[in-house]
């Protein structure tokens, strides 16, 4: 599964490849939306049943604090599938 995270523009941040074998099923689906709301991202698109597209939905005009944001919520996808 793979799990690409987006800006609010489209541009890709990172892609995240996790080996363990899941399959897109809406649990999942359900899943990955619960963990990216609290960060203001939402799942933008689902590729080939193992690519998210997960886009940043709140345009806040601060480097450092998206920086910051994005390292927490990858802190929590990493917490959730290594």
């Amino acid at each position: 599964m793979k799990i690409q995270i987006e800006d609010y523009f489209g541009n890709d941040y990172v892609t995240i490849n996790y080996h363990n074998v899941w399959d897109a099923s809406d649990n999942l689906i359900n899943m990955i939306e619960n963990l990216a709301n609290p960060f203001g991202y939402n799942i933008a698109d689902l590729e080939d049943n193992m690519l998210f597209r997960v886009q940043c939905c709140e345009v806040v005009d601060d480097e450092e604090i998206n920086k910051k944001t994005l390292l927490r919520f990858i802190s929590e996808l990493n917490a959730k599938f290594l």
